[in-house]
């Protein structure tokens, strides 16, 4: 009798034993997991001009508070107190950044507010974001195009005629004589309550307004998945000391039946 109660409370303190170095695992995994984060390891939000809350998945280049920062996917810098975004190799003047609907609305620097005579510095379309650093063209975004056509008024005057066209632009809508002078993005969602009758003003003023990107949230840093990794063995092990403990505890049951 008394060489069994020895054997069960050798196995009683094993059991508790395993038992502890199960739950130490699970509290490193809860402390290192990056769904529970202290607020110090968070990056601290930047400004530049009118965006007054740069942060992830954004990183102000040259940012000394942000030099540390790992949860980031895209760069902006601060110039002449405007931030720019790189799209397309072409700097974009940042409007807007809204982090409920992942959107970032730029607008090309060539685009002067009042002068109507300003065109895009940069050409771009559609077809230029299709696999740019995870910029997806947003819903309300849309191409357009300039064109120029030069018709005869009679057979020794020639005219020229500009155009500007909403939406894709395809061979057919080409005449002979009429080459492309531009082509950007902007929101259409600037013109809904304009019924489809628009103006070059309000044309103008869209493309001043600019047109909405959406971004993807950021990627983990190399560290998170280490202890991703790292935390997927400790769980593992927990389970396997948990069916061990299971089995542990049908032998005693048995055996003291």
């Amino acid at each position: 009798m008394a060489s069994t109660c020895r054997i069960c409370v050798l196995v009683i303190a094993t059991a508790f034993w395993l038992g502890l170095s199960a739950f130490l695992p699970l509290v490193s995994f809860l402390k290192r997991s990056p769904l529970i984060k202290e607020s110090g390891g968070k990056c601290i939000s930047s400004a530049c001009g009118i965006i007054h809350d740069i942060t992830s998945p954004f990183r102000l280049a040259n940012d000394p508070n942000q030099s540390n920062c790992t949860n980031w996917n895209y760069n902006v810098s601060c110039h002449n107190n405007l931030t720019v975004l790189e799209v397309h190799s072409g700097n974009y003047s940042v409007q807007a950044i809204n982090y409920d609907n992942f959107t970032i609305r730029v607008v090309d620097p060539g685009i002067r507010n009042n002068d109507f005579s300003s065109i895009p510095r940069y050409s771009l379309s559609i077809y230029n974001l299709t696999s740019h650093n995870d910029l997806r063209l947003a819903s309300s975004t849309t191409p357009i195009t300039s064109f120029k056509c030069a018709k005869a008024v009679n057979s020794s005057v020639m005219r020229t005629y500009n155009y500007v066209k909403q939406g894709n632009i395809t061979a057919s809508d080409m005449e002979d004589g009429c080459r492309i002078e531009w082509t950007t993005l902007m929101s259409n969602s600037f013109l809904y309550e304009k019924d489809g009758n628009f103006s070059y003003h309000d044309i103008h003023s869209a493309l001043g307004y600019g047109f909405e990107l959406y971004f993807g949230l950021r990627r983990p840093s190399y560290t998170e998945h280490w202890h991703w990794g790292k935390s997927f063995l400790e769980l593992l092990a927990i389970f396997q000391v948990y069916n061990f403990l299971l089995k542990l505890s049908e032998f005693l049951q048995m055996s003291l039946v």
